[in-house]
């Protein structure tokens, strides 16, 4: 009992002896956006019909087809699809709420040879409140790992606009939720992005 007691003190004044540092630092993980945080978009977006998004991949405009995955990039979403191209004028956005999700996915095959099974299961988890499951049954389960900042925007001119999603995918344990300096390499000069400090 007694071990107990001194080893719950010392994991509480380890607690007390973390810092901030990261605070300021855009090449930290752990530095998120700080609501109330302004996006400036600096040139006119075309969203195409019947879409509701396009992407944004080392500071160009893309298709997905052009986005490397496993490399930071953006999705700027509207709340509905159109049957017509819309026009996103230049405009500051608001960041009104910030929300960190890891997306797992399996990489095994279904084998059935010698009776054994192999399967992975991935669902959606989040540290900001979201729930998430890996399953892995005879070596198979979660092996590669999306790590997505949902940024809500807010503009009272454009309220169709939704938000922008800035991700990359990785090896699990090999990889953090993207930067705020990835952030800005994947918006480049389409966006500013100007953090409330």
């Amino acid at each position: 009992m007694k071990r107990i007691a001194v080893f719950a003190v010392s994991m509480m004044l380890l607690a007390g002896c973390q810092t901030t540092d990261y605070i300021g630092n855009e090449d930290s993980y752990r530095y998120r956006i700080p609501p109330g945080s302004m996006l400036i978009l600096n040139q006119p977006l075309v969203i195409p019909a019947d879409r509701s998004t396009i992407y944004l991949f080392r500071g160009k405009v893309v298709t997905y087809n052009d986005v490397d995955i496993y490399y930071p990039h953006c999705q700027f979403r509207m709340k509905k699809i159109s049957a017509q191209a819309r026009t996103v004028s230049p405009d500051t956005f608001i960041i009104t709420r910030i929300n960190d999700w890891e997306d797992y996915h399996a990489q095994g095959p279904l084998r059935f040879s010698d009776a054994s099974i192999s399967i992975g299961v991935g669902v959606g988890v989040g540290t900001s409140g979201h729930i998430g499951i890996g399953v892995g049954i005879g070596g198979g389960g979660p092996s590669i790992i999306k790590y997505a900042t949902i940024i809500s925007l807010q503009s009272d001119s454009q309220p169709e606009v939704k938000d922008i999603i800035c991700s990359h995918w990785g090896d699990m344990g090999n990889i953090e939720a993207v930067t705020i300096k990835e952030t800005r390499g994947a918006l480049g000069n389409v966006f500013t992005l100007n953090l409330n400090t």
